[in-house]
């Protein structure tokens, strides 16, 4: 239930790959592949049908599931009518690339893959290797992994293509409407990513994206320079800083930088969080890195995950939302039945209904007792109090019933005017007369407190305690009509303050000038507020040279 409240301030809303279609974990993925074949536009050998050829079976002898960490996985197989065995390698390409034999490698290798990856298709790559024929099975069921997965020889790329979902760019677009920030955090290529988030909106046609990259330096504790290029451009820039909106250019790094800038420009990472869009080729703790460091900036985030890679993220966000059945369901606090980000609007919408019915109760309850005790003292001047049943009308018959019914969407009559007024509708819940249960019980209390007050009958009158003014019997129905004018007032008057002057932004700005509150509180806004040029003078002063 507090997660609840938490989901209508939500400022950050992060996504893995579930932004497209196909969201299955990342295990999954790489176990059930179904590439689109990629092949020359003008050779015969391809136009002709295929035709396969089963006589011969192939055992798979040992498997090395896929690891986020390497990003790859293996099997040992073995042909049944040859004794020699074969290990097969699959995934990242830059890492299947520096497993390899580089006399394997195509020289355009990198165009290749920049080409695809760049139009949003997700590429894996797969090699092979030729086992010495002196392995028998039981070695290869001792064999380490890194002995399988060096001197692999390059085989080629599956290109696989992953159409948006169609609920995708509509939520994107509703979410940037409401102010929240939204960010892709995920395992795949950079390029991808940045294809996938140009593609659903996540960033504009017209903002640009800067890819932030760190050099590679032979000594690890060497301080490592940065590498800003123009996403769609293979050259450093080195003028990006010049003349630029702050709103309109988004960066994306992945995680080998992420990594270089912890350890060697740790003071940077905050400038760099709330300019960041794109977070590509994350591992799981990576992941958690990103969601936790985002939270020391004061921002509510949440995370949207569909795998066992995001359970970190999902269980150290605020509020994690899992559309998987399977591992994740256990680190998050919310399992979506639809496997789709649309999800995520439902909860801020939940979120902030309760958020105005939490409020609304609070005030309902400390008005209440506020009036019960000026209603003492008045009775006390009198040399009266409240008779028994009038407590018990009050607390259990009037308080309870509007308690609860206001939750579903005084005197007696400051009570129910409090409890209507309070029960707010749009732009966060449905309007009033949507709420049966509150209509019912505010009209019959009103009816009924109306009777006590104009014309009770002798029963009701002895049952609870009301007195006739003596000094008054002369002109009672008028004294009573006098009062009645007091409540439509109350009623008017709650109303005018609670809808015309309390929602208003003007009463925000005259309580902030009065508190001297000169700007915002929370760490991410002061960032932003803040001139880019100090951000771009850190990255001007460590990058590399042209």
């Amino acid at each position: 239930p507090p997660r609840i409240n938490l989901c209508g301030k939500i400022k950050i809303a992060c996504f893995d790959k579930e932004l497209e279609e196909a969201g299955k974990s990342e295990n999954s993925r790489y176990d059930e592949l179904a590439p689109t074949v990629v092949r020359p536009k003008h050779c015969k050998k391809f136009q002709q049908k295929w035709e396969a050829d089963m006589d011969y079976q192939i055992g798979i002898l040992r498997q090395f599931p896929f690891s986020s960490t390497i990003q790859c996985m293996s099997v040992i197989c073995r042909n049944i009518e040859n004794p020699n065995m074969v290990a097969f390698t699959k995934g990242a390409p830059e890492k299947i690339h520096a497993m390899c034999v580089s006399e394997t490698i195509p020289s355009d290798f990198d165009r290749i893959l920049s080409n695809y990856t760049a139009r949003g298709y997700r590429v894996i790559a797969v090699a092979y290797k030729e086992l010495p024929g002196n392995l028998n099975f039981r070695r290869i069921v001792k064999c380490k992994r890194d002995m399988i997965e060096c001197d692999l020889h390059f085989l080629g790329l599956l290109v696989m293509q992953n159409p948006l979902k169609e609920e995708t760019a509509p939520v994107i677009k509703l979410l940037h409407e409401a102010a929240i920030k939204t960010v892709m955090i995920t395992g795949d290529n950079i390029l991808t990513a940045i294809s996938v988030a140009r593609d659903c909106g996540l960033v504009r046609s017209s903002e640009k994206i800067f890819i932030l990259n760190t050099e590679n330096c032979e000594d690890p504790d060497a301080v490592p320079k940065f590498i800003l290029n123009v996403a769609g451009s293979s050259t450093p820039n080195q003028d990006v800083a010049i003349n630029i909106d702050s709103s309109a250019y988004h960066f994306a790094i992945d995680g080998r930088t992420w990594n270089k800038i912890r350890n060697f420009y740790p003071d940077f990472i905050p400038h760099l969080l709330v300019r960041t869009t794109i977070f590509a080729r994350f591992q799981p703790d990576q992941k958690t890195q990103v969601v936790s460091s985002l939270q020391t900036l004061d921002y509510v985030v949440s995370m949207v995950g569909d795998g066992a890679n995001d359970c970190g993220a999902l269980k150290a966000a605020h509020v994690g939302v899992s559309l998987s059945q399977a591992e994740a369901s256990v680190a998050a606090p919310f399992t979506s039945s639809i496997e789709n980000i649309s999800c995520i609007i439902n909860l801020i919408l939940e979120g902030r209904c309760a958020l105005v019915t939490s409020f609304a109760i609070f005030k309902y309850m400390a008005m209440y007792s506020l009036i019960q005790f000026f209603t003492v003292l008045l009775l006390y001047r009198q040399h009266s109090i409240l008779g028994d049943y009038q407590f018990l009308f009050i607390d259990l018959i009037i308080t309870t019933s509007l308690a609860v019914t206001i939750g579903r969407q005084v005197s007696c009559f400051q009570y129910i005017i409090l409890a209507t007024v309070y029960c707010k509708g749009r732009p966060y819940r449905q309007m009033l007369t949507t709420n049966t249960w509150f209509l019912v019980c505010a009209l019959t209390l009103t009816w009924f407190s109306t009777i006590l007050m104009i014309r009770p009958n002798k029963f009701i009158a002895e049952l609870m305690d009301i007195m006739f003014l003596p000094h008054m019997a002369h002109d009672q129905i008028n004294f009573r009509y006098t009062l009645l004018a007091f409540p439509v007032s109350h009623f008017i008057l709650a109303f005018f303050i609670e809808v015309g002057i309390a929602d208003r932004e003007w009463l925000k700005r005259i309580i902030q000038c009065l508190k001297c509150k000169r700007g915002p509180k929370n760490k991410y806004k002061l960032l932003l507020e803040q001139n880019s040029d100090q951000f771009w003078h850190i990255i001007d002063n460590n990058r590399v040279a042209s």
